[in-house]
């Protein structure tokens, strides 16, 4: 690739209009591999992949392997994107097989790049594998084909992945070794990356693990520029946190506590708990030194807060060891024992990979022996047959000695290992019979359930005939019930209208004769018996009205139409002056209320009707209106018979008259109590004496929209 690679992502993205462009819109898959191995830069390939996790599936990217030929490129990266689409599935082994046969080709047809970017993701899946051994062999062949060939901006990357390596298996010394030649790489190259401060981060922790605190805290410091100018918040708290731990072994509690401090709220802030625990462990152990107990019990409790509620059980095995410590320093033996036990529990819990190192240590014996392997072969090819010998003796020597020490290890490992897999067997053998005794109850609670589900199948047929059957019946009444609503709104049409039209000739002929003979006592009780049936004809036309049209809301003055009430009443009654009755209003209410006029006044005229009929000579009507909770509550109190008990619960309906006294029809009350519930209130009698009725109406005002209409009609 010669020092093209640089342009590798603006060179794809200058091509993309002039590839060639599937149905869907998306570039077709040949044309994205020709821009790889045309570029061949690792940018170019992770621009590839970007386009064809978007655009394609998994089954689409088979069909094209299946299609190209056998010695086409494509067919490599066709195995590439397969292998990507199973690491998204988190399908590792599976990935490893495609770049594994990915390899193969791009060995057997000695593509360099491709073996590159093959040996590159190989050792990225064997990471997530947990095997750094076979890891570290893949990204050394690697970094010696990108060396060899020259692909400057991808070595960069290659010599990260190393370092991550040696980093993971405890080899800080070539761990920072490799993130400085990932760093000179970029810094060489002037390759602008917007993740190298989280790469001197990296370089910073292998000094801390080498005690260089010193020059750790110099590369912290560039780190936290570069973040701060990538904007990388998560990343910016963790650089200061683990700034922190290296002023902390420097004996700065002061610094370090600051910085720890930022760390552990800012990791708070952008839901990076791991960071966040971290931070506190190390704020805890500062506590401790500073012998500030009440502090450090109340940094660890948040720690072990955290820890448990996120699942972060590698941290937590420091929160445990600083709660033992505190607990000693306070001289509580009982409980630092109880949280050391849990300490060594979780410690217990998380051993794994135990040859872990010895694996990577033969991967690097490994990779040496083809180092001099190849040494031995230019040696071959100038003749120097004695330096031969000689360097394959040592290798051989070297070799034998380094297997000899890791059988020996393994073998211990191998002990220790043995007694924790019977252990593990014991637990498993008395938790599956746990399993069968649960399973058993399971069966048999099942079969008891599917007993009661056939009878709730049963039932629900049966439940469905009697539904089908009330169905019809419901239909058959509600038709019924229609044909009588049209025929009793016939009958009030015909009562307002043709039997209103004779009463009315039939009074105006008695008051003819009445003025003829004024002291004729048949013509006024005549009078007086075609006016009830007037009366009660009337309320027969307001009730249908009531029933049959909505309330229409105003803003009303709730006294005006009391007195508006009170003087049609007293133009129909004769008994008010007769008896000397007087009626006394009072009230709270000082504004307008939002409701319908023509029901409000039929409720007052009812009751005020009903009071005066029934009241005493020489009595008083009290009407008391009060505002209490968002309601109205009008108290009609008169003095009168009281109603017999028996007749309370039917005061309110249709034609019911409870008193022989009674001159009216018995709807006055029945039209009150449904004209009130028409505004959204409610008509009682009070179990009280004197007779009280309480009218109950909801205090609402005019809505400002409505008003506002009003104003500018």
């Amino acid at each position: 690739m010669k020092n093209t690679a640089r342009i590798g992502g603006i060179y794809l993205l200058l091509m993309l209009p002039m590839l060639h462009l599937t149905a869907g819109g998306s570039v077709r898959f040949d044309s994205l591999v020709q821009v790889v191995i045309t570029q061949q830069s690792y940018e170019s390939y992770e621009n590839f992949i970007k386009h064809v996790d978007k655009h394609y599936t998994l089954s689409e990217i088979k069909d094209f392997q299946s299609s190209f030929r056998s010695h086409s490129k494509s067919i490599c990266y066709a195995l590439f994107a397969l292998a990507h689409k199973d690491k998204q599935n988190l399908s590792y082994w599976k990935a490893h097989t495609h770049y594994q046969e990915a390899l193969d080709l791009a060995q057997a047809k000695k593509w360099s790049f491709e073996q590159t970017l093959a040996h590159f993701e190989l050792s990225v899946t064997y990471i997530e594998l947990n095997q750094e051994d076979k890891a570290l062999t893949a990204a050394l062949d690697a970094a010696t084909l990108a060396e060899k060939n020259q692909y400057y901006y991808f070595t960069h990357r290659i010599y990260y992945l190393i370092a991550r390596i040696y980093y993971r298996i405890d080899d800080f010394e070539n761990a920072l070794f490799y993130y400085q030649k990932s760093d000179k790489q970029l810094k060489e190259r002037d390759i602008q990356s917007q993740y190298r401060h989280s790469l001197l981060n990296n370089l910073a922790l292998c000094y801390v693990k080498l005690s260089k605190y010193k020059e750790a805290i110099s590369i912290y410091e560039k780190a936290v520029a570069l973040a701060k100018k990538h904007d990388d918040q998560a990343a910016l708290f963790l650089i200061y946190g683990n700034m922190g731990y290296a002023y902390k072994q420097l004996g700065n509690y002061e610094i370090a506590d600051s910085l720890l401090t930022v760390d552990y709220k800012g990791s708070l802030a952008v839901e990076s708990y791991g960071s966040a625990l971290n931070a506190l462990n190390l704020l805890t152990e500062i506590a401790i030194e500073n012998k500030d107990y009440e502090k450090a019990k109340q940094l660890a409790d948040t720690a072990y807060q955290i820890g448990y509620k996120y699942s972060l059980g590698k941290s937590l095995i420091q929160t445990f060891k600083n709660l033992e410590k505190l607990a000693l320093q306070q001289q509580d033996y009982k409980t630092a024992h109880a949280y050391l036990n849990q300490y060594l529990l979780l410690k217990d819990s998380l051993l794994a990979n135990y040859t872990r190192i010895d694996k990577v240590n033969k991967a690097d014996i490994a990779y040496q022996i083809a180092k001099e392997t190849s040494k031995i072969d230019v040696l071959v090819n100038k003749n120097e047959r004695n330096n031969i010998m000689l360097a394959v003796v040592s290798i051989l020597l070297v070799v034998i000695t380094m297997f000899g020490v890791l059988l020996h290890k393994r073998s211990r490992d191998k002990e220790s290992f043995n007694m924790i897999l019977l252990q593990k067997n014991e637990e498993i053998q008395s938790q599956n019979q746990a399993l069968e005794s649960q399973n058993n109850r399971i069966a048999a609670q099942t079969a008891v359930l599917r007993k009661h589900v056939d009878k709730i199948h049963k039932l629900n047929h049966g439940l469905e005939k009697q539904v089908s059957v009330r169905t019809l019946e419901l239909q058959k009444t509600i038709r019924k019930l229609s044909e009588t609503q049209n025929e009793l709104e016939t009958f009030m049409y015909r009562a307002s209208h043709d039997l209103r039209a004779p009463i009315a000739r039939l009074l105006g002929f008695i008051e003819l004769i009445r003025l003829q003979n004024e002291d004729d006592s048949q013509l006024m009780y005549m009078k007086l018996t075609v006016d009830n049936m007037d009366k009660m004809l009337s309320k027969l036309v307001k009730i249908h009205t009531l029933l049959t049209s909505p309330p229409e809301k105003t803003s009303l003055n709730i006294d005006e139409i009391f007195y508006q009430a009170c003087e049609q009443v007293k133009r129909s009654a004769i008994n008010i002056n007769n008896q000397n009755i007087d009626i006394i209003y009072e009230s709270e209410v000082k504004q307008d209320v939002y409701t319908d006029e023509e029901c409000l006044m039929l409720v007052f005229q009812c009751l005020l009707e009903n009071a005066l009929n029934f009241s005493q000579s020489n009595t008083t009507i009290k009407v008391a209106v009060q505002v209490k909770e968002k309601q109205i509550y009008c108290k009609f109190i008169s003095k009168g018979d009281p109603i017999p008990d028996a007749e309370r619960a039917n005061i309110f309906k249709m034609f019911v008259r409870a008193s022989e006294r009674s001159q009216g029809n018995g709807l006055g009350l029945y039209m009150a109590r449904k004209a009130a519930r028409l505004i959204e209130g409610d008509l009682l009698l009070a179990e009280v004496e004197p007779t009280t009725f309480i009218l109950r109406i909801p205090f609402q005002q005019e809505p400002l929209e409505v008003a506002e209409a009003v104003k500018r009609g």
